[in-house]
Order: C-alpha cells, then structure tokens, then sequence
C-alpha cells in the first residue's frame, strides 16, 4: 500500500523552486525528510535528475483528501499533509502538472514513531471553478480582519445557487467573529488560481470537539461562493 499521495506540484522557474503535497496513506510520516526520498517523489511526480542540495518540510492536517468526510470521528476525515518545498540548483523545465494524486511507497528515515501529531497547523483546502469565488471568499475573510474596504453583498443568484441565504451569510460572520476566536488567514499556491488554503490555526486533538462550528462556518463560506473542500 502507498505512503503517501502526492499532489499540487507548483514550479517557480524563476526563484528554481518545486513544492508539493504529500498527504499521509499509511501510518508512515514525514520528520526533516531525506535527500533520496525527495528525490524519488520528484520523479514519481515526473521530474526525474533534479539537482539540489536543501529543501524546507511544512506540516498541517487537512480534510481535502479524505474518503469518509461524513465520519464524526476526527481520525477518519483529517490527515496529516507535508508541503514539501525544495530549492533548485539548476532550472528546470515542467511538462505536465500532474492533475491527481500521485501514489508513492517512499519512507522517511529521520521520523520516529513517537513523534507527536499535535499540536499542528489545520487547513481547509477549498476548489472554486472560477476565480470569483476565490476573490468573494478572500475579500469575505479580510473584510472580517478589516483589510479590505471591499462590500460584500452577495446578489440573489448566489444565495439561490449555494443553498443558503443572508441570514446563514450573517450566521457565518458571526461565528468567526466569536470573541477570542482567531481569524482564518488565506494564501495561495503558484500555478492554483483558483484554489484557497485556508489556515484554521494551530490546533490540539481537543479542537473537534471545541471548535466544530469553527470548521462548518469556514467550509459553509467556501460552499456559499461555489467552492468544494474535498477532493472528489
């Protein structure tokens, strides 16, 4: 069975960089990581013979990928995803992106078993079919963090289209306006136009218990503007 699922490779030939996603498939996980083991999820991506010496691992924890978003149990819907970011010595050039998860058997030996889970970065990943509702979220989400003078009003056909109406636009406003609770922050990855990650925070394993309503109402704002945050 596969380690890992790769996927969302972005190239910046420019700054010779190369990131990706490797979401946990297996009880294997990713620590500093290694030169060999980079070096063969390039190639199963299908960049083979990169040159480099360093590289950067991020971690966080996502349901885009799981296979049982309807579960109760956090365990089975939310897995641990490594953004793995490796800077190039020479330029390269990239064929095709590919546009589904990629399956590899690579292990990493610097990971040890007890090395805790939590705390970590927990991330919605959200797709869009155009950019608008990339740019209704991001300016729903800054006008909340009052970076934004922009107004948003939603017209009749999106409230129609989402299922939902101002009043539950309102509701969402003012959950993540709870007091004490923290705003989500949202950036985005070269080559991904119409992709949001969208950060929750560092969490603990108490989170889904604590905060669930955190997580519906950042998800209910992306499906309210046309967004899916799992991958079919």
């Amino acid at each position: 069975m596969e380690t890992y699922f790769l996927w969302n490779l972005s190239v910046n030939e420019t700054a010779k960089t190369v990131s990706f996603f490797a979401t946990q498939a297996n009880i294997q996980r990713i620590k500093r990581g290694t030169k060999e083991m980079i070096e063969n999820m390039l190639a199963n991506l299908g960049i083979k013979d990169a040159s480099f010496e360093t590289w950067e691992i991020n971690r966080f924890i996502t349901n885009y990928m799981t296979a049982d978003w309807e579960s109760d149990d956090w365990e089975d819907s939310w897995t641990e995803t490594w953004e793995i970011i490796v800077q190039l010595t020479t330029s390269i050039k990239v064929k095709k992106i590919p546009d589904y998860p990629i399956g590899t058997w690579e292990t990493d030996s610097t990971w040890s078993s007890k090395d805790s889970v939590f705390p970590v970065e927990c991330v919605i990943v959200a797709d869009f079919e155009n950019e608008e509702g990339v740019k209704q979220v991001k300016a729903f989400i800054e006008n909340l963090q009052g970076t934004s003078k922009r107004n948003n009003s939603i017209d009749g056909e999106k409230i129609s289209a989402s299922g939902l109406g101002e009043e539950s636009l309102e509701n969402i406003r003012q959950e993540l306006l709870k007091p004490g609770r923290r705003l989500p922050t949202i950036r985005q990855q070269r080559g991904y136009p119409n992709q949001l990650l969208i950060s929750l925070g560092e969490v603990d394993e108490t989170f889904w218990d604590t905060d669930e309503n955190f997580i519906e109402a950042v998800t209910d704002l992306c499906e309210f503007f046309g967004g899916v945050t799992t991958r079919d």
